[in-house]
């Protein structure tokens, strides 16, 4: 008859499967949370490089410039993150889009929707010789009636298409319905940016 000894594994050295476990943890815990193939995990803001309105009703100013982003049924801003630090290969478990909102001056809905070419910060206006850019239909839609809020939209489908290379990285379009008017602070805010 054949005996099997069977062997207590030393307590002073962690497992393998006890650090995944603990990774794996952290997922949770974080929210915005990107995987490598290496099994790295961080949590990080991805700079705002990039925010402005543009006017329906002032057709050819731009105003990149301005420490708010108006948006209202006749205004629409955009913003766009830098996201070259992340690699292709890199897995994103969720990312938000936080939108402080300073003054509410009529409380609506806001649309959401991905920008599908380029513009610029400091020259794209709503009709002027740098025309507002392309963009897809809302993906997402949220209400605002709370001034000196913060807002958080789920953005990981867009943020994982654009550091995949699926999709181009122009930004985010953010619109209003109806009377809605709430501004937002931008990255030129003394305040909050």
């Amino acid at each position: 008859m054949t005996q099997i000894q069977r062997t207590k594994m030393p307590t002073n050295r962690p497992s393998a499967m006890s650090g995944f476990l603990k990774r794996a943890a952290r997922i949770l815990a974080v929210p915005l949370a990107l995987v490598c193939s290496s099994f790295s995990l961080w949590a990080s803001d991805a700079p705002l490089v990039a925010d402005t309105y543009i006017s329906f009703t002032s057709p050819t100013a731009a105003f990149g410039a301005m420490p708010f982003l108006h948006v209202s049924a006749t205004d629409s801003a955009l913003v766009q993150f830098d996201l070259s630090a992340y690699p292709p290969n890199t897995t994103v478990n969720k990312a938000y889009l936080r939108l402080y909102v300073n003054s509410v001056p009529t409380s609506g809905t806001l649309s959401f929707a991905v920008v599908t070419s380029p513009w610029g910060e400091g020259s794209v206006t709503y009709s002027g010789p740098s025309p507002a850019p392309a963009v897809n239909g809302p993906f997402t839609a949220m209400s605002a009636s709370t001034a000196n809020s913060f807002l958080l939209i789920d953005v990981t489908t867009q943020v994982q298409n654009w550091i995949s290379g699926s999709a181009a990285n122009y930004g985010l379009e953010i619109t209003a319905t109806l009377s809605t008017s709430v501004y937002l602070d931008s990255k030129e805010s003394q305040y909050t940016s």
